[in-house]
């Protein structure tokens, strides 16, 4: 017995052997480590997909945020992220048209912006302006809102930039500009004061889409009227096929078929258009040393003018209007008296009272 209590006893003092090598643990030291096996779901991730980002690793919100950052590099640099992002997957356009449409609406009327930030800017506006009006319909005011304050604004460059994109709406979305009467307004305005730009193709520009997108016969791509021939004892008849809706018309604030006249259906506006339009166009052709390189241009303008004066006079006979007419195209028909201008004077004969 004594010898297995001294053995025991010896066992609980024994040195340990160690190999070349190893290291003895500690016996007073406690063991952290641990294991853990991962956990795969598969189903999950299939449902959960990733967002679309950038090179850079941004999100279509992510760069919507940064559209409001004080460095002008950090805009630009969103604005070409985006446009990115827009042209590769084209679906997120109309999923983000929310956020997408007021931040960048809001850089038109940037005075801090470079040429080059604003010709980025121009071609991510030109693939938003083709998303379907419909779609449109509900964000087109907050997009007009800002092309009007900067066509208020002070510095030139602003201006000439937002009747850039103005053009480019009205190109788009006549429909929806012939429902607002501010834009009316406002363009009048900016033509005929001193702060309109000087460009003239530019201007002329601006107007063949603004008679085109306020008059009745402009009908944009997407409310084209839909026609089909019938045919009854050899008799011919054109039926109308559309269905002129509006997503915005609630019968309960207001009849859903209620039609929307365009501005150049009421007297003073269309007499404020001429008195605006006349003596720009008649300024211009005066001034160009070779006139024959915008005669053209503005002899189609004063055709359109002309359809929607006889639409206007085919409703009213008002002697008053008549008289205001003729008197706004004074500087036109001065104009035409001269032998050079022999188109003008042709195109001047269809207003015929």
């Amino acid at each position: 017995m004594s010898k297995k209590k001294s053995k025991a006893k010896n066992e609980d003092f024994k040195k340990q052997k160690l190999k070349p090598g190893k290291v003895l643990t500690k016996t007073n030291v406690t063991d952290t480590r641990m294991s853990v096996k991962k956990v795969v779901l598969i189903e999950q991730l299939k449902d959960k997909a990733s967002p679309v980002t950038t090179v850079r690793g941004l999100t279509l919100e992510d760069l919507c945020k940064q559209l409001g950052h004080y460095s002008q590099n950090v805009r630009r640099d969103a604005i070409a992220g985006i446009y990115q992002l827009i042209s590769s997957h084209y679906e997120l356009l109309n999923k983000y048209l929310r956020f997408i449409v007021p931040s960048v609406a809001r850089l038109i009327g940037e005075e801090t912006n470079d040429n080059t930030t604003r010709n980025h800017l121009k071609n991510l506006l030109e693939v938003i302006c083709k998303v379907d009006e419909i779609i449109m319909e509900s964000h087109f005011p907050i997009l007009l809102v800002h092309i009007l304050r900067a066509l208020t604004h002070m510095q030139m460059a602003v201006r000439v930039f937002a009747l850039k994109i103005l053009i480019l709406v009205m190109k788009n979305y006549g429909q929806l500009c012939l429902k607002n009467v501010d834009l009316f307004d406002v363009f009048l305005q900016l033509m005929s004061g001193q702060r309109r730009p000087r460009d003239k193709t530019l201007v002329l520009e601006a107007w063949k889409y603004f008679l085109a997108a306020y008059s009745k016969n402009g009908m944009s791509k997407n409310h084209q009227c839909a026609t089909d021939v019938i045919s009854f004892s050899e008799r011919t008849s054109q039926v109308d096929l559309s269905i002129h809706f509006s997503t915005m018309d609630f019968s309960i604030l207001g009849p859903s078929a209620q039609v929307q006249e365009s501005p150049l259906d009421s007297e003073a506006r269309l007499v404020n258009c001429c008195n605006v339009m006349c003596p720009l166009l008649a300024r211009l052709i005066s001034e160009e040393e070779n006139p024959d390189l915008i005669l053209p241009d503005c002899i189609l303008l004063i055709q359109q003018l002309i359809d929607a004066i006889q639409r206007f006079c085919e409703l009213n006979a008002l002697d008053s209007f008549k008289s205001q007419i003729l008197k706004a195209f004074e500087p036109l028909t001065g104009l035409s008296k001269l032998p050079t201008n022999k188109k003008l004077l042709k195109c001047l004969k269809h207003l015929d009272f």
